[in-house]
């Protein structure tokens, strides 16, 4: 049940609401950033070693990238407030992640 809630409802009530607030092509970018999270809650609920210093470097040299591309979208401003939709297709990325492990807490 827990699953299916994180999926459903937290996922797609954040992805709708950032679509709304910012535009397709930003939308197409962030839906990627699910993989983010798979490498920063595998440690904790995925029984696989901690990060290393090189690999926390990796991870955040890509971070950057995306908001280096968040930035300079040129249809950034096609939305109503592409900050805040960035941050719900965030979160929509992070439900999305959280229902996909199984040994998560839900």
């Amino acid at each position: 049940m827990g699953m299916a809630l994180a999926q459903t409802v937290g996922q797609y009530v954040f992805f709708y609401w950032g679509l709304d607030l910012s535009s397709g092509a930003l939308a197409s970018l962030l839906v990627a950033s699910g993989s983010f999270w798979w490498v920063i809650l595998a440690p904790r609920f995925g029984h696989s070693p901690s990060l290393s210093g090189n690999q926390w470097l990796v991870l955040g040299a890509g971070a950057v990238g995306v908001t280096m591309a968040v930035y300079s979208s040129p249809d950034a401003s096609a939305g109503s407030n592409p900050r805040l939709g960035t941050i719900a297709l965030l979160g929509a990325s992070l439900f999305g992640a959280i229902g996909q492990e199984p040994d998560l807490p839900c």
